[in-house]
């Protein structure tokens, strides 16, 4: 269990407990990343305490198989019953919740279980999260080698003949590697690279073809953009490419410990110059458990680069009615230094089949 620099949170913050929900079929991620546990159930974290689980029944030989503390309802007493009853010694006067997680009905059983006064611990969560153990950082280069050996096969056997096609050679890529995807892959064709999260499936058309994919290797995601281009680009669309490009390249030699993400976007703002108006969105973000964690590399991100720290680098500029180009790496700030683990060329990949 990984909830030793999180309970250290807790005692800064006087939070006596903090309480995490898994009540539906999608995965509650910050009681995966701390227990390994992916059922239904709740997640208490006392400040002094050891944490434990609290599932039903049904989930309760599951829950053990993680090495958690578990326990189980007593007869046909309900989960929050229960938990109230493990933490009834504990003075509890603040109590952390996600607010996100918890709807107002959840909040309304939780606050008649345990009357205390409520605060949100999700920024906490992030936190922690943000910071990758070795392990982690080995799952994530796993996922991106994964990524890189997909993009070098579309490379190399280009016989697609629409944006669907290329999806579910991707998918199917990604079976055979035994991981899942981060996120649905985008491919877009010609004018629909300027919609950053497309999602279409076209036939293929002159000009270029964006490839953001990235896959999960045991729970942890890469993320990867390159463009590619069908037939014979003009010397403006070189220039375009270029200029993104060298924008990825010049953010990356910019990195260094203790600058702050905030700084890395607006460093992409100064190079992408006149045609920054065209760059719709941050300069990227965290990567591990789920595809977007902390940091964001936007405007106002207060969290410096930190050793132990996996990220994206993503500038892009989008034409109306015409194109956009993206390229991104998936990056790791080592001691000193920063790593990148898309090691796809960034050179744009020119198909000179025409459509």
């Amino acid at each position: 269990m990984r909830d030793g620099p999180f309970q250290a949170k807790l005692k800064e913050k006087s939070i006596d407990i903090a309480v995490f929900f898994s009540l539906d079929q999608t995965p509650n991620m910050n009681i995966v990343y701390f227990t390994g546990y992916s059922g239904l159930g709740i997640f208490v974290v006392p400040k002094e305490k050891p944490a434990f689980l609290v599932v039903p029944e049904m989930e309760y030989e599951k829950a053990k198989k993680t090495n958690n503390k578990v326990f189980k309802p007593d007869g046909k007493k309900r989960l929050l019953e229960t938990v109230a009853k493990l933490v009834s010694d504990l003075n509890i006067k603040k109590v952390g919740i996600e607010e996100a997680v918890c709807s107002v009905f959840l909040y309304k059983k939780l606050k008649k279980a345990i009357n205390a006064r409520y605060v949100d611990v999700s920024e906490m969560c992030y936190e922690t999260r943000m910071i990758k153990d070795g392990n982690e950082i080995t799952k994530i280069r796993k996922a991106c080698g994964i990524t890189d050996r997909i993009f070098l096969k579309i490379c190399k056997k280009f016989n697609f003949k629409t944006e669907k096609q290329i999806k579910d050679f991707i998918l199917n890529e990604f079976k055979k590697n035994n991981c899942d995807p981060a996120y649905p892959p985008i491919v877009a064709s010609s004018k629909n690279s300027n919609q950053p999260h497309y999602s279409g499936e076209s036939k293929l058309k002159n000009g270029f073809l964006l490839l953001d994919f990235g896959a999960k290797y045991r729970g942890y995601c890469s993320d990867m953009t390159r463009m590619l281009y069908l037939g014979k680009p003009k010397k403006e669309e070189v220039d375009d490419y270029n200029l993104v490009l060298n924008t990825i390249l010049g953010c990356e030699k910019a990195l260094t410990e203790n600058k702050k993400f905030s700084d890395m976007y607006d460093l992409s703002v100064k190079l992408l110059g006149e045609k920054s108006k065209y760059f719709t969105h941050g300069l990227g973000h965290g990567v591990g458990l789920e595809i977007h964690e902390a940091p964001s590399l936007s405007i106002g991100e207060k969290i410096k680069i930190q050793e132990s720290v996996a990220f994206t680098i993503e500038p892009g500029i989008y034409f109306p009615d015409k194109y956009g180009i993206r390229v991104e790496d998936t990056i790791f700030m080592g001691k000193n230094n920063f790593k990148i683990l898309t090691n796809s060329t960034k050179k744009l990949i020119v198909i000179k089949k025409g459509f």
